[in-house]
C-alpha cells in the first residue's frame, strides 16, 4: 500500500460519469468513489456531475478528460497564453500547454457551477478516444503538462488513469514529477499494484474490467 495513497488499504469503490446519467445507481458498500467532470472530452460537462457528486462516498476524487486538438486554442484563457509564454520551448509546444492549461480551467468551471468542491485528488483521463497528435508526441506532453499545472496549484494530489499500452502511445512513456499516482486500467488489480505504474508513480487504484453487480458502476481497488 503506497503510503501517501488517499485511498484506504484494499478498498473497494466505483468510477461514474456522463454514461450513468440515465442508468445505473451508487453501489452499495463502496468504500471510495471517482467522479467525472467532463462529458467523455475536453471542454465539455457531464450533466449528471452535482447529483453523482452527492451521492458518492468519501473518500471522493475526480477525473478529467484531457486531450490535444489545435483547434482548440481559441479555448485558452490569456492567463493560461500567459503561462504559456513564458516556457522555453517551441511556438507549437507553447500553444499546446496552453490548451491543456485551458482544459484545466473550463472543468474548474465547471465544477464550481455544479457546486462541486473539495475533492481529494485529480485524475487526469488519458486514453486514445480523446484528440492527440500521435505524430508528435511532444505536443500531447506538454498539452497535459498545462493541465497537470493547472490542477497541481490547487495543493491536491494529481493522478494519471490510463493503460499501459495507451500511455506509450500517446506520450512516448514520458514521466512527470507533478504527476503523485497512476490508476491503472487493463490489468489485475494484484498485477497493478505489485509494481510501479506507466508514469513510474506508484499506482493507487487499479480497475476491473467488470462492473460492481447490478449497479453499472465501473469497480475499482485501491492498493
Amino acid at each position: 500500500h503506497p503510503g501517501d495513497s488517499v485511498y484506504p488499504s484494499l478498498g473497494h469503490g466505483f468510477d461514474v460519469s456522463y454514461p450513468q446519467c440515465v442508468e445505473g445507481h451508487p453501489p452499495a458498500g463502496a468504500g471510495f468513489s471517482v467522479v467525472g467532470v467532463n462529458g467523455g472530452k475536453a471542454f465539455t460537462a457531464n450533466p449528471c456531475l452535482a447529483a453523482q457528486w452527492r451521492a458518492a462516498p468519501q473518500p471522493r476524487a475526480l477525473y478529467l478528460n484531457s486531450g490535444f486538438n489545435p483547434d482548440n486554442l481559441g479555448k485558452a484563457s490569456a492567463d493560461c497564453r500567459r503561462l504559456a509564454a513564458s516556457l522555453e520551448a517551441p511556438g507549437n509546444q507553447r500553444d499546446a500547454y496552453a490548451i491543456g492549461c485551458a482544459e484545466a480551467t473550463h472543468s474548474l468551471g465547471v465544477m464550481r457551477d455544479a457546486g462541486v468542491a473539495g475533492p481529494v485528488m485529480y485524475w487526469v483521463d488519458v486514453e486514445p478516444s480523446n484528440s492527440w497528435d500521435e505524430s508528435n508526441l511532444d505536443l500531447n506532453r506538454f498539452a497535459l503538462e498545462g493541465e497537470i499545472d493547472q490542477l497541481a496549484a490547487f495543493g491536491r494530489p494529481v493522478g494519471i488513469y490510463s493503460t499501459f499500452p495507451e500511455w506509450g502511445r500517446i506520450t512516448g512513456g514520458w514521466q512527470s514529477a507533478a504527476v503523485n499516482a497512476n490508476w491503472v486500467a487493463g490489468r489485475l488489480p494484484a498485477d497493478a499494484c505489485s509494481a510501479p505504474g506507466f508514469t513510474g508513480a506508484p499506482v493507487w487504484i487499479a480497475q476491473e474490467a467488470a462492473t460492481w453487480p447490478d449497479s453499472g458502476y465501473d469497480s475499482d481497488w485501491a492498493c
